[in-house]
C-alpha cells in the first residue's frame, strides 16, 4: 500500500511514462524519497527503485519539496521539450490535473508540481 497521496502520484507518473517507454533516466522526488531508474546495477537497469533521503532541491534550484520534483533525460526530455510523443505529454498534464496539480518546468531538464 502506497503511504500518501504524492506517493500514489508518484507511482502513477511512473506507469505512465514506462507505458511509453520513456522512463529511463528520470527521477520523481517527493517526501524525501526519490523513485527512478538510474541504475546502481545492471539487474537494476530500467526497474523503478525506490530509495529514502532524497530531495529535489538538493539536485536542482527549481525543486517543490512540498510535493513533486521530476529530473530527466533522454525520451521524457523530448516529450517535453521537443514535442515528442504528444499523446504522452497530454495524457502527462491529464493526470497531473485529475489529482489536483499542474507542472512547471524549471530547466529543460527538470519540472516541479504545484497544487491548482
Amino acid at each position: 500500500m502506497r503511504s500518501s497521496k504524492l506517493e500514489e502520484l508518484a507511482y502513477k507518473i511512473a506507469d505512465l511514462l514506462s507505458e511509453y517507454h520513456c522512463h529511463i533516466d528520470v527521477a520523481i522526488y517527493f517526501e524525501n524519497k526519490r523513485l527512478s531508474t538510474f541504475a546502481d546495477t545492471d539487474e537494476n537497469y530500467g526497474k523503478w527503485v525506490l530509495q529514502e533521503g532524497y530531495k529535489g532541491s538538493d539536485y536542482t534550484e527549481y525543486a517543490n519539496d512540498s510535493t513533486i520534483t521530476m529530473t530527466f533525460e533522454g525520451d521524457f526530455y523530448d516529450v517535453m521539450n521537443y514535442g515528442y510523443l504528444p499523446e504522452l505529454y497530454d495524457k502527462f498534464q491529464k493526470l497531473l490535473e485529475s489529482c489536483g496539480f499542474y507542472f512547471e518546468l524549471g530547466n529543460a531538464w527538470n519540472l516541479a508540481l504545484y497544487e491548482i
